[in-house]
């Protein structure tokens, strides 16, 4: 009888045990806002981990996603039930609105599996061009006569000037002109054949918040030897097939020519010559085989093709989509037709019914108090501003402007999506008796600006 007890006993306390072990928990992550910044920046940022254990937990593992940025410390352990701080810095370079910046981290002694750290903030550009661009469109090698040039404006500062040309491709003659916000630019004898590569000009400003911008430049230099397509696109591929591909390539001058070799770059592939089917002079087919066992979605690369006698490599871009047979791509119009017969144009609207419980809770848009002092009062309502970061203030002491900014900060946008949202500022800068000028800009959250009011004279009392 007290063997039977005793084994009631330890097994009760066997059950406690199991149900007092807590399954371990995840992390959990904070993300961190550096608010707003100009182009070229750096921000600092501090991320909080948590611990939700009872136990201490190691992080093994803390890397940016993005070269350039940084985090630290790389190796940190977090007490039970406590808090850790990590502080990252990024690098705003040329972005523009409201972006993210991530950092992967891999801790032990949890469930976790690599997770990713999110540091997010609205980038500023002095500029009022947004993501400015020299587009050379198509030229020919031998008479390359074709000149670019684009004129860079700003709101945001008084006198702007572009003072210099600090780096540029060296395929690219580039000057500065007179006015001092024309930027021109020619393409020389250094270009490379076929797509140009990414590259951009880097410009000095006369900016203290914002000291040089980038002007992104495309093009495409045809020699004479040209292919059909570039890119080239290879299509949807299976793994379980022979996947094969003719890239056509013809002189236009109607020469024979002779490919001497073909490298292919960033793609698992073969390639090699063969003849046109039918014959045709000045014509060659170059075979592309690819190999189904590099990795598996979108998959791309360059062919640089070494013609004989041509002074340059004629480089070809390919791309396609390697999938497994067992992927399945859907027609969402087949689909629906099968359901029933529902096209896009017959299907209701969903209804996303978070939104429209806020909008129903949400109270109606109150107008806050004047901003206190004197001087002109501007006031402006705007519908549906969910894409809407901000609103700047323009003046002028003429209608034709120029106009520059008077707003250092921003007034934020309520970013009400389901009605019209009322604002005030005041300007309290002028000159008592002047006349102004006065507009209310748009900053979205893309980064791309815009008028939402035309120029409005008022008598600064």
């Amino acid at each position: 009888m007290l063997k039977l007890l005793l084994s009631v006993v330890l097994g009760a306390a066997s059950s406690l045990a199991v149900a007092a072990a807590e399954p371990e928990r995840h992390l959990i992550v904070k993300p961190c806002d550096f608010g707003e910044g100009f182009q070229f920046e750096t921000k600092d940022c501090v991320l909080e981990l948590e611990n939700p254990n009872a136990h201490a937990v190691d992080v093994v593992d803390i890397r940016a996603q993005r070269e350039g940025d940084s985090i630290s410390p790389v190796g940190i352990t977090i007490p039970a039930n406590g808090l850790a701080q990590l502080h990252a810095r990024v690098g705003l370079r040329n972005m523009e609105g409201i972006n993210r910046f991530h950092f992967s981290i891999l801790a032990k002694q949890t469930a976790d599996v690599p997770r990713t750290l999110e540091v997010r903030g609205y980038v500023h550009s002095v500029l009022d061009q947004s993501k400015p661009l020299l587009d050379f469109g198509t030229s020919v090698a031998e008479d390359l006569k074709a000149t670019q040039s684009i004129e860079l404006t700003s709101r945001e500062v008084q006198g702007f000037r572009i003072t210099g040309v600090s780096s540029s491709p060296e395929w690219l003659d580039v000057t500065i002109g007179k006015d001092g916000r024309t930027v021109q630019a020619r393409l020389n004898a250094k270009v490379p054949l076929g797509i140009l590569p990414k590259s951009h000009v880097e410009v000095t400003l006369n900016s203290p918040v914002q000291p040089r911008a980038w002007i992104e430049v495309k093009g495409r230099v045809l020699g004479d030897v040209v292919p059909t397509g570039d890119p080239h696109d290879l299509g949807l591929l299976r793994t379980n097939n022979v996947n094969e591909a003719l890239l056509r390539l013809t002189s236009r001058s109607g020469k024979d020519f002779r490919i001497r070799k073909i490298e292919v770059e960033r793609i698992g592939a073969t390639a090699q010559v063969a003849d046109c089917v039918p014959a045709q002079k000045g014509c060659q087919f170059i075979k592309l085989v690819i190999d189904n066992a590099q990795r598996r979605g979108q998959i791309g690369g360059v062919l640089n093709v070494d013609i004989e006698g041509a002074k340059k490599v004629l480089p070809i871009q390919v791309w396609g989509m390697l999938l497994s047979p067992e992927v399945e791509i859907v027609d969402v119009e087949d689909e629906q037709k099968k359901n029933g017969g529902a096209t896009s144009s017959s299907v209701a609207p969903s209804v996303n019914l978070k939104a429209a419980l806020q909008a129903a809770t949400r109270p109606a848009d109150v107008p806050e108090p004047a901003p206190p002092g004197e001087g002109p009062l501007l006031k402006w309502s705007v519908m549906h501003e969910d894409v809407i970061h901000g609103y700047a203030i323009y003046r002028s002491e003429s209608e034709n402007g120029p106009f520059v900014r008077i707003n250092p900060q921003l007034v934020p946008s309520k970013k009400r999506a389901d009605s019209a949202s009322s604002y005030q500022w005041r300007d309290t800068s002028g000159k008592r008796g002047d006349v102004y000028w006065y507009y209310v800009g748009i900053l979205n959250n893309d980064g791309t600006k815009e008028a939402l009011t035309q120029p409005q004279r008022v008598v600064f009392k």
